[in-house]
């Protein structure tokens, strides 16, 4: 079987990225029924939307769409910081992203991920960009 690449068109707003990545990782982590945790204005807590894996438990995707600028690790640490503070209940929080990749961040993100999970808190996982276009 021969694949076609295949850009996938920009979102054109953050909610419609989220829905998206609901739809995206509802699918990668067979969960019929991913979840929006509310809507923009409302605190969240770190997570846009939630999905549940079979053998990982509840999942937090942290949605991040960028068009004129890039993830930073900033952008990263609050977005932990936050789940932190309102004791999100997850195991996992994902970093979804439109920014393109970035090697030293994602070192970065795993160094952070293994300090958390050697303490039994959620791991941090900077997932490679959705979409690639530009």
């Amino acid at each position: 079987m021969h694949l076609i690449p295949t850009d996938i068109q920009r979102p054109k707003n953050e909610a419609d990225f989220e829905r998206m990545c609901a739809d995206v990782y509802g699918v990668v982590f067979h969960d019929p029924k991913p979840k929006t945790n509310g809507r923009k204005g409302q605190t969240q807590g770190g997570v846009d939307v939630f999905v549940t894996a079979k053998d990982i438990g509840r999942i937090g995707v942290q949605c991040k769409k960028y068009f004129l600028t890039k993830l930073e690790w900033e952008h990263v640490e609050d977005e932990v910081k936050k789940a932190d503070k309102y004791k999100t209940p997850i195991k996992i929080l994902l970093i979804a992203t439109t920014s393109p990749s970035d090697a030293s961040l994602l070192h970065k993100v795993q160094l952070l991920s293994d300090e958390r999970e050697a303490k039994g808190l959620f791991t941090v996982d900077d997932l490679p960009p959705i979409d690639r276009t530009t």
